[in-house]
């Protein structure tokens, strides 16, 4: 998370926030396929 958080140069929760929402989109798709 520092990585991402120092490459975008925004702050470290809002990396965490984007991920956790990524991460629910896909998970969404994921189960649209079955």
């Amino acid at each position: 998370y520092d990585e991402i958080s120092r490459i975008l140069s925004i702050p470290i929760g809002t990396v965490k926030s984007r991920l956790f929402r990524a991460r629910e989109k896909l998970r969404e798709v994921a189960r649209r396929k079955d």
